[in-house]
Protein backbone atom coordinates (compact mmCIF):
# COMPACT_ATOMS: atom_id res chain seq x y z
CA UNK A 1 0.00 0.00 0.00
CA UNK A 2 0.98 3.68 -0.92
CA UNK A 3 0.55 6.63 1.07
CA UNK A 4 0.38 10.22 -0.90
CA UNK A 5 1.21 13.60 0.54
CA UNK A 6 1.92 16.65 -1.05
CA UNK A 7 3.89 14.93 -3.95
CA UNK A 8 5.39 12.41 -2.16
CA UNK A 9 4.83 8.84 -2.39
CA UNK A 10 5.30 6.06 0.94
CA UNK A 11 5.19 2.26 -0.25
CA UNK A 12 4.43 0.02 2.61
CA UNK A 13 4.05 -3.73 2.63
CA UNK A 14 0.83 -5.06 3.86
CA UNK A 15 2.59 -7.13 6.69
CA UNK A 16 4.72 -4.34 7.37
CA UNK A 17 1.60 -1.77 9.25
CA UNK A 18 3.78 -0.61 12.09
CA UNK A 19 5.68 1.52 9.80
CA UNK A 20 2.46 2.88 8.44
CA UNK A 21 1.52 4.51 10.80
CA UNK A 22 4.10 7.21 12.02
CA UNK A 23 4.35 8.30 8.12
CA UNK A 24 0.69 8.98 8.53
CA UNK A 25 1.57 10.77 11.89
CA UNK A 26 3.89 12.99 9.84
CA UNK A 27 1.65 13.52 6.70
CA UNK A 28 -0.94 14.80 9.30
CA UNK A 29 0.74 16.86 11.29
CA UNK A 30 2.54 18.93 7.86
CA UNK A 31 -1.44 19.09 6.30
CA UNK A 32 -2.38 20.66 9.40
CA UNK A 33 0.07 23.22 9.82
CA UNK A 34 -0.98 23.98 6.18
CA UNK A 35 -3.98 24.64 6.95
CA UNK A 36 -3.67 26.16 10.35
CA UNK A 37 -1.68 28.98 8.16
CA UNK A 38 -4.71 29.74 6.05
CA UNK A 39 -6.64 33.03 6.26
CA UNK A 40 -9.35 33.22 8.86
CA UNK A 41 -11.70 32.29 6.17
CA UNK A 42 -10.72 29.17 5.74
CA UNK A 43 -12.74 26.08 7.02
CA UNK A 44 -12.09 25.29 10.48
CA UNK A 45 -9.42 22.61 10.83
CA UNK A 46 -9.86 19.41 11.93
CA UNK A 47 -8.58 18.00 15.33
CA UNK A 48 -5.13 16.07 14.96
CA UNK A 49 -6.69 13.43 16.91
CA UNK A 50 -9.61 13.12 14.85
CA UNK A 51 -7.48 13.18 11.93
CA UNK A 52 -4.79 10.73 13.04
CA UNK A 53 -7.76 8.52 13.92
CA UNK A 54 -9.46 8.60 11.12
CA UNK A 55 -5.88 7.78 9.66
CA UNK A 56 -6.43 4.32 11.28
CA UNK A 57 -9.86 3.68 10.16
CA UNK A 58 -9.10 3.85 6.71
CA UNK A 59 -5.95 2.09 6.98
CA UNK A 60 -7.51 -0.85 8.95
CA UNK A 61 -10.18 -0.80 5.82
CA UNK A 62 -7.91 -0.72 3.41
CA UNK A 63 -5.74 -3.69 4.74
CA UNK A 64 -8.81 -6.11 5.37
CA UNK A 65 -10.26 -5.42 1.83
CA UNK A 66 -6.89 -5.78 0.20
CA UNK A 67 -7.90 -3.45 -2.76
CA UNK A 68 -5.46 -3.16 -5.61
CA UNK A 69 -2.80 -0.75 -5.19
CA UNK A 70 -5.19 1.36 -2.30
CA UNK A 71 -3.77 4.22 -0.74
CA UNK A 72 -4.61 6.99 1.33
CA UNK A 73 -4.50 10.48 -0.96
CA UNK A 74 -5.03 14.13 -1.13
CA UNK A 75 -8.73 15.44 -1.11
CA UNK A 76 -8.04 16.93 -4.54
CA UNK A 77 -8.23 13.67 -5.59
CA UNK A 78 -11.61 11.99 -4.74
CA UNK A 79 -14.97 13.31 -5.68
CA UNK A 80 -16.45 16.45 -3.77
CA UNK A 81 -18.91 14.36 -2.63
CA UNK A 82 -16.11 11.86 -0.81
CA UNK A 83 -14.05 14.12 0.08
CA UNK A 84 -16.38 16.54 2.42
CA UNK A 85 -16.86 13.43 4.68
CA UNK A 86 -12.68 12.75 6.03
CA UNK A 87 -10.14 11.12 5.44
CA UNK A 88 -9.91 9.96 1.69
CA UNK A 89 -8.33 6.73 -0.41
CA UNK A 90 -8.10 5.11 -3.73
CA UNK A 91 -7.65 2.20 -4.96
CA UNK A 92 -7.55 1.00 -8.63
CA UNK A 93 -10.85 0.47 -8.84
CA UNK A 94 -12.52 2.55 -5.69
CA UNK A 95 -12.53 5.50 -4.00
CA UNK A 96 -13.74 6.60 -0.60
CA UNK A 97 -13.53 8.15 2.46
CA UNK A 98 -13.88 7.87 6.74
CA UNK A 99 -15.50 10.08 9.12
CA UNK A 100 -15.82 9.87 13.00
CA UNK A 101 -19.03 10.52 13.45
CA UNK A 102 -20.69 12.22 17.22
CA UNK A 103 -24.00 11.49 17.23
CA UNK A 104 -26.90 13.90 18.63
CA UNK A 105 -28.56 12.76 21.95
CA UNK A 106 -30.39 9.86 20.93
CA UNK A 107 -29.25 9.41 17.14
CA UNK A 108 -29.00 6.22 15.72
CA UNK A 109 -27.13 4.41 13.59
CA UNK A 110 -29.98 4.77 11.05
CA UNK A 111 -30.81 8.50 11.49
CA UNK A 112 -27.25 8.90 10.23
CA UNK A 113 -27.95 6.72 7.37
CA UNK A 114 -30.99 8.66 6.69
CA UNK A 115 -28.53 11.79 6.69
CA UNK A 116 -26.49 10.72 4.09
CA UNK A 117 -29.22 9.45 1.79
CA UNK A 118 -30.85 13.28 2.60
CA UNK A 119 -27.33 15.00 1.96
CA UNK A 120 -26.90 13.21 -1.51
CA UNK A 121 -30.36 14.14 -2.81
CA UNK A 122 -29.84 17.33 -2.48
CA UNK A 123 -26.92 17.16 -4.21
CA UNK A 124 -28.31 15.46 -7.21
CA UNK A 125 -29.99 17.30 -9.49
CA UNK A 126 -31.27 15.00 -12.14
CA UNK A 127 -32.19 11.11 -11.31
CA UNK A 128 -31.63 9.71 -7.76
CA UNK A 129 -32.11 6.43 -5.97
CA UNK A 130 -31.76 5.25 -2.19
CA UNK A 131 -31.96 2.26 -0.21
CA UNK A 132 -31.13 1.67 3.33
CA UNK A 133 -30.69 -1.40 5.81
CA UNK A 134 -29.19 -2.91 8.47
CA UNK A 135 -27.29 -6.15 9.45
CA UNK A 136 -26.01 -7.99 12.49
CA UNK A 137 -22.45 -8.48 11.53
CA UNK A 138 -20.22 -10.54 14.63
CA UNK A 139 -22.85 -8.98 17.08
CA UNK A 140 -22.70 -5.60 16.47
CA UNK A 141 -25.52 -3.14 13.43
CA UNK A 142 -23.84 -2.59 10.40
CA UNK A 143 -25.88 0.44 8.56
CA UNK A 144 -25.61 0.18 4.90
CA UNK A 145 -27.08 3.31 2.86
CA UNK A 146 -26.80 3.24 -0.84
CA UNK A 147 -27.62 6.27 -3.26
CA UNK A 148 -27.17 6.37 -7.03
CA UNK A 149 -27.54 9.71 -8.74
CA UNK A 150 -27.66 10.28 -12.92
CA UNK A 151 -27.00 13.85 -14.17
CA UNK A 152 -25.18 16.18 -16.36
CA UNK A 153 -21.54 15.16 -14.30
CA UNK A 154 -22.92 11.30 -15.07
CA UNK A 155 -23.82 7.96 -13.03
CA UNK A 156 -22.77 7.71 -9.81
CA UNK A 157 -22.89 5.70 -6.84
CA UNK A 158 -21.90 5.90 -3.58
CA UNK A 159 -22.08 2.80 -0.60
CA UNK A 160 -22.10 3.96 2.88
CA UNK A 161 -21.20 1.22 6.07
CA UNK A 162 -22.06 3.13 9.66
CA UNK A 163 -20.81 0.95 12.55
CA UNK A 164 -20.00 1.63 15.88
CA UNK A 165 -17.04 3.47 17.14
CA UNK A 166 -16.08 3.56 20.84
CA UNK A 167 -19.42 2.82 22.29
CA UNK A 168 -20.32 6.56 21.86
CA UNK A 169 -19.77 7.20 18.82
CA UNK A 170 -20.20 6.00 15.18
CA UNK A 171 -17.58 5.71 12.12
CA UNK A 172 -19.01 6.36 8.44
CA UNK A 173 -16.91 4.23 5.30
CA UNK A 174 -17.62 5.58 1.86
CA UNK A 175 -17.49 3.43 -0.82
CA UNK A 176 -18.04 4.48 -4.85
CA UNK A 177 -16.16 3.13 -8.03
CA UNK A 178 -13.20 4.86 -9.39
CA UNK A 179 -14.39 6.62 -12.47
CA UNK A 180 -13.77 4.62 -15.75
CA UNK A 181 -12.34 1.93 -14.01
CA UNK A 182 -13.05 -1.52 -15.55
CA UNK A 183 -13.53 -3.82 -12.37
CA UNK A 184 -15.22 -7.19 -13.28
CA UNK A 185 -17.04 -7.25 -10.00
CA UNK A 186 -18.73 -4.05 -9.27
CA UNK A 187 -18.01 -2.06 -5.58
CA UNK A 188 -21.93 -2.56 -5.17
CA UNK A 189 -21.69 -6.42 -6.08
CA UNK A 190 -23.46 -8.46 -3.04
CA UNK A 191 -20.11 -10.15 -2.41
CA UNK A 192 -18.22 -6.46 -2.08
CA UNK A 193 -20.72 -5.18 0.51
CA UNK A 194 -20.60 -8.42 2.70
CA UNK A 195 -16.62 -7.85 2.93
CA UNK A 196 -16.95 -3.98 3.09
CA UNK A 197 -19.56 -4.53 6.15
CA UNK A 198 -17.13 -6.79 7.55
CA UNK A 199 -13.97 -5.02 6.67
CA UNK A 200 -15.74 -1.31 8.12
CA UNK A 201 -16.96 -3.27 11.53
CA UNK A 202 -13.54 -4.94 12.31
CA UNK A 203 -11.89 -1.86 11.40
CA UNK A 204 -13.74 0.54 13.85
CA UNK A 205 -13.08 -2.23 16.78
Amino acid sequence: MTALARGQTFAFRLDGTSQLLPALVNCVRTALLAEANKPAAAPTVPTADNTMQEMQLATNFLLATRLSNARVVNRSEVPAQLASIGTVWKSDNAVGAVRIYVPKPDQKGSDIASELISSDAKACHGKFASGRSNELVDDDVVFYALTSCGDTQGERAVQYFVTPWRKTGFAIFAVAKTPGSQDQEEPSSSTKVDMFKKAALGAAR
